[in-house]
C-alpha cells in the first residue's frame, strides 16, 4: 500500500487543519510569500483546499500585511465544489497550461 510522504513543515497554521497545509506543500507552497502569484481558483484545483483555508490564507496574509493571493477574495472563496470540480477535467488533475504542478 502506497503511502504519502511525511508531511512538510509549513507556515500555516493548525486551524487549517492537516489535509490543506499537507496538500499545499505537496504542491510546492510551505510560506505564505509563495502565494503572493497565486489565485484563489488555482489552490481550489489543489485536492483538499477549499474555501476555508482559502479565507484562513487571505486573513494570515493581510495580518502579515502580504498582498492577498487575489483582486477579489470573495467572489473566489465562495465558490462551492461542484464549481470547482466543473472546472477541473479530474478531481486530482490541473488543466493544462496552469502555472503549478503537483509533486507527487
Amino acid at each position: 500500500m502506497a503511502t504519502h510522504d511525511a508531511a512538510q513543515p509549513t507556515e500555516f497554521p493548525p486551524r487549517m487543519g492537516k489535509v490543506a497545509p499537507r496538500e499545499l506543500a505537496l504542491n510546492g507552497y510551505t510560506r505564505y510569500d509563495q502565494l503572493t502569484g497565486v489565485t484563489p481558483a488555482q489552490l481550489l484545483r489543489i485536492h483538499g483546499v477549499g474555501p476555508k483555508a482559502i479565507r484562513i490564507l487571505e486573513e494570515e496574509l493581510a495580518a502579515r500585511g502580504s498582498p492577498s493571493p487575489t483582486p477579489e477574495p470573495a467572489a473566489c472563496a465562495a465558490r462551492s465544489e461542484a464549481q470547482v470540480a466543473q472546472d477541473s477535467p479530474t478531481q486530482n488533475s490541473l488543466p493544462s497550461g496552469s502555472a503549478m504542478t503537483t509533486q507527487r
